[in-house]
């Protein structure tokens, strides 16, 4: 997608594989990294031009965009982070291609976060970033950090860097975070969102002091907090300043892409080889078009309605054609 460099395996990793012959990669994959793709010749895979990628089983992408919708083919596996919930292009190529989704967001072994290290990296990099694009640390006040996963880790490591006093919200006291937000200068938002609705609503929002700093670092569960451009990630929403940018390990590409491709590595093997794995079936949130087990509510929700728009649309084509 627009400004993503990640890379999903590099050379280093390639090389520990059984089967590099299986493995396609599109012209020119981590140039902008530095790496040529004779690196990855040399270790026995294939590089071919992008339009080739539509004759693959798999299509393996950290960060999937529209644009690659074009290289959807019936049947094929899509293994990255989709945003099925939130992307409704990639929800109706999924039903009508009855696409199976391997989704990065759920792989987890022994309870680990698989992409822990991109996650922690997002939180390290969001903080310092909104600092120099929003607010210098001296200026936060008092402090709210909300969830303490691997993406909150990362923020409150630089938060601790820098001696600035925070307190921590997560589930369990969330309702005490919410009736007492009109106390906080700064908010960084840590939370991953699975639910529908909002955690913090435009009510209050309301509350917030004047000029008070959201730093939406996880782009979830905030009502009207919209991305924004990497360069330009800080702006007003009425009486309060905003920090939302969901592609904040994108800029920091080299040491991202070396966490994604470690971390990837053990089941690249599995997927060529098409051998069972429980880490990977958990995080199937699609099988050939349809929801499963593994879906969560807001994917199913998104597929249900791509499927009822799909089956209006066939319908009605039927309709036509009598």
């Amino acid at each position: 997608m627009p400004g993503e460099t990640r890379v999903a395996l590099l050379p280093e990793n390639v090389r520990t594989l059984r089967h590099p012959e299986q493995l396609f990669f599109e012209a020119g994959y981590a140039v902008s990294l530095g790496i040529a793709d004779g690196e990855y010749a040399r270790l026995g895979a294939n590089l071919v031009p992008r339009s080739a990628m539509r004759h693959m089983d798999v299509l393996c992408v950290p960060r999937f965009s529209e644009s690659d919708g074009a290289l959807f083919q019936d049947g094929m596996t899509l293994w990255g982070w989709p945003y099925i919930e939130d992307n409704p292009w990639c929800a109706r190529a999924v039903v009508e291609q009855a696409l199976t989704v391997v989704d990065f967001h759920f792989m987890y072994r022994d309870g680990e976060f698989v992409f822990r290290e991109n996650s922690r990296i997002a939180g390290r990099l969001g903080i310092m970033h909104a600092m120099v694009m929003g607010r210098p640390p001296e200026q936060f006040g008092k402090v709210a950090v909300i969830g303490k996963g691997y993406l909150g880790s990362g923020a409150m490591g630089v938060l601790d860097g820098l001696r600035v006093r925070y307190r921590v919200f997560d589930r369990s006291n969330s309702r005490e975070f919410l009736r007492s937000v009109q106390d906080f200068d700064t908010i960084v938002n840590c939370i991953k969102w699975y639910a529908e609705g909002f955690f913090i609503t435009r009510e209050h929002i309301a509350r917030m002091k004047e000029g008070a700093f959201i730093i939406d670092l996880s782009t979830e569960g905030i009502e009207d907090s919209v991305p924004q451009p990497a360069h330009a990630p800080v702006y007003r929403n009425g009486h309060v300043l905003k920090y939302s940018n969901d592609h904040i390990p994108a800029m920091w590409p080299a040491l991202a892409s070396a966490q994604i491709s470690k971390a990837l590595c053990p089941y690249v093997d599995k997927v060529v080889k098409g051998c069972p794995d429980p880490v990977l079936e958990a995080a199937t949130v699609a099988a050939a078009g349809k929801a499963n087990a593994a879906t969560g509510k807001l994917a199913r929700t998104a597929l249900e309605r791509a499927s009822s728009s799909h089956l209006e649309t066939m319908q009605w084509t039927a309709a036509q054609s009598l």
